[in-house]
């Protein structure tokens, strides 16, 4: 089941979010990867410009993880989709995540977003990207430092429709 985070939501979310990643920083090193800490998360700030849209995937009380976007209002695109799943291999996560695609492959004419190629999401999101007609357009080589001090490539896919 997919739930509509909001503000408070959110608040409370992080916090148990922030100390995951603290205490397996090797595992969530990738969803963390625009952030210089755990803390930034907390952070993270809508304008005018910027529009940022949340989910988590439940099963009954239990949370399997969040996703969300980050809608460029100005350019009108999507220019981040994210993703964190607290278990491996969840099957209602992963099809949640599919119908979250879904939805905004529908709703959203222009798409870009940027993936790390080591990531454990990279296999399920190639698999997403080529089956909503994405095309990779290019790579960053060494573009971003994660947790672990080392750089990392990065894989830019986009999609326009119409």
């Amino acid at each position: 089941m997919i739930k509509t985070l909001n503000k408070q939501d959110r608040k409370n979310l992080l916090s148990n979010v922030i100390e995951e990643i603290k205490s397996n920083k090797e595992r969530y090193k990738y969803y963390a990867w625009n952030l210089s800490a755990p803390e930034d998360l907390e952070k993270q700030k809508e304008s005018d410009l910027i529009y940022i849209k949340e989910y988590v995937s439940m099963t009954g009380p239990c949370i399997n993880g969040l996703f969300g976007y980050v809608h460029d209002v100005v350019n009108e695109k999507i220019i981040s989709i994210y993703l964190l799943c607290f278990e491996d291999n969840n099957y209602t996560f992963m099809k949640d995540f599919k119908n979250f695609t879904e939805a905004i492959c529908k709703t959203f004419n222009r798409i870009e977003i940027e993936i790390i190629p080591q990531s454990p999401s990279h296999s399920i999101g190639k698999k997403l990207f080529q089956k909503f007609n994405f095309k990779r357009i290019g790579i960053k080589k060494e573009s971003v430092k994660l947790f672990d001090g080392k750089f990392y490539d990065v894989e830019i896919w986009q999609r326009v429709r119409g």
